[in-house]
C-alpha cells in the first residue's frame, strides 16, 4: 500500500466532490428543462383544446338557435 501525501489526497477529493457538483448541476439543468418542455407541450394542448370546445360551443348555439343542424346547410347542399 502507497502511502500519500495528505494535501493530495484532500486535493483529490476536492476535485471528485466538485465533479459531482457539476454532475448535479447538469442534470437538474436537463430535468428541468425536459419540464418546463412538458409543461409548454401540455399548456399549448390545452389551448388547442379549449379553442376547439369554444368552437363546439359557438356551433351547438348557433344550430339550436336556427332549428335542426342539417336545416342549417340545407342552404348550401346542392338540389339534384
Amino acid at each position: 500500500m502507497k502511502v500519500v501525501p495528505k494535501e493530495s489526497a484532500l486535493q483529490q477529493m476536492e476535485e471528485l466532490i466538485s465533479s459531482f457538483d457539476l454532475l448535479e448541476t447538469n442534470i437538474a439543468l436537463r430535468v428541468n428543462h425536459a419540464l418546463q418542455y412538458k409543461e409548454n407541450q401540455v399548456l399549448e394542448y390545452a389551448e388547442i383544446i379549449a379553442v376547439r370546445v369554444n368552437h363546439m360551443e359557438e356551433k351547438l348555439t348557433r344550430h339550436s338557435e336556427e332549428g335542426w343542424w342539417l336545416k342549417t346547410y340545407m342552404h348550401a347542399l346542392p338540389v339534384v
